[in-house]
Parts: structure tokens; C-alpha cells; sequence
């Protein structure tokens, strides 16, 4: 008599429960399909504003090596523009060293909103075929990249 009671219970609350985990199947899918689009875009943003650090890096070596040694202060000293019509650009001395910030204008569309780098960008290229950049999301977290390697 209960086995017949307990085969009903089991069928009708099998149902829901399917649903339940399929929904939150579908739920974990289009979180991670979304944090994968993130990562892609925060991707781009890195290497978009890396190749700017990266030139002005090469820039800051190339008059701190015809100033005796000494670092440029400022992007004008080097007679370079702080703003282009996507990003705004400057340095800071972090002790002794020069970093190179580089951010976006307009926030919309993108993931990260800034990065920087040191000289150790030419040399994690020369030497890896890539560089790293600590950057900051569009929501402030930060967040380390790799950017220049071609994509395996």
C-alpha cells in the first residue's frame, strides 16, 4: 500500500524538479556565455590601450636615454598630447619609476577603463612577445592582462 504512495510522490515531484535544474542550468549557461563576452571585450580594451602605452613607453626610454637618465615628468616634457579623441594619457612616478596611464574617454561600450605600464612593457615584449598591464574595469576592479600575443 505505501509502495504505491511513494512511487506517485517520487513521479510527481520529479517533474519540478527538472524544471529547477534545468533552469538553473540555463541560468549558469548564459552567466558564464555573458562573463565570456566580458572577458573578450575586457581583451580588447587591454590591447587596444596597451598598444598606445606601449608607443609612449618607447617614447619616455627614448628621452629619459637622451636626459642624462632622467625620466619625463609629464607627457608634455616629451612633446606628446595628453588627449586623443578616445583617451586621455599621463604619467606617474610610482618610486622613481615612470608609468604610463592610459584611459578611455567615453566609458560606454567598453570593459576596462584604464591601464598602465612601466618600462617593463618593453621588456616583457622583447623578451616574452608580450607584456603585462594592470588596468581597471569599468567597475573598478582591477585586473592584471597579458597583451601582445598573437592568440594561440
Amino acid at each position: 500500500m505505501f509502495h504505491g504512495m511513494k512511487v506517485r510522490f517520487s513521479i510527481r515531484w520529479l517533474a519540478p524538479t527538472f524544471l529547477v535544474a534545468a533552469a538553473v542550468s540555463a541560468c549558469t549557461s548564459e552567466e558564464a556565455k555573458i562573463e565570456t563576452e566580458r572577458q573578450a571585450l575586457a581583451q580588447e580594451d587591454a590591447e587596444l590601450l596597451g598598444q598606445e602605452i606601449f608607443d609612449l613607453v618607447d617614447q619616455a626610454a627614448g628621452y629619459q636615454s637622451s636626459h642624462s637618465n632622467r625620466p619625463p615628468r609629464s607627457l608634455r616634457t616629451m612633446g606628446v598630447d595628453s588627449l586623443t579623441p578616445a583617451t586621455a594619457r599621463w604619467i606617474e612616478i610610482h618610486e622613481g619609476t615612470p608609468w604610463i596611464v592610459v584611459a578611455f574617454r567615453r566609458l560606454a561600450g567598453h570593459a576596462v577603463s584604464r591601464c598602465r605600464g612601466s618600462a617593463a612593457v618593453l621588456e616583457g615584449l622583447a623578451l616574452e612577445g608580450a607584456f603585462h598591464l594592470e588596468c581597471s574595469l569599468v567597475n573598478g576592479t582591477p585586473e592584471e592582462f597579458t597583451v601582445g600575443r598573437s592568440p594561440a
